[in-house]
């Protein structure tokens, strides 16, 4: 088996740092690019960076970690739902 997507990180006090990944097949069944619609909101909604590739991406930032996870998934669920295609 395996994860189609996965986000895991890290905390040292309030900073953080974000790692995400994804197969490849989900993105081309979802056109959810990791670094365009997940890393880069992150990065600036939590006062730091993001970005990365459609299957990879990053973001580091400061805050709690259960918050950022929380976000990711709300993006997550948002893109999905719009039916979120990029162009590859």
């Amino acid at each position: 088996m395996g994860a189609h997507l996965a986000l895991v990180g890290g905390q040292k006090n309030d900073n953080l740092q974000i790692s995400i990944r994804s197969d490849p097949e989900f993105y081309k069944e979802t056109g959810f690019h990791l670094g365009k619609d997940l890393a880069k909101p992150l990065g600036e909604y939590f006062h730091g960076m993001g970005g990365g590739h459609s299957t990879a991406a990053g973001m580091n930032g400061i805050g709690d970690f259960e918050a950022v996870v929380k976000r990711a998934i709300r993006l997550i669920r948002e893109n999905l739902k719009k039916g979120n295609r990029h162009s590859n």
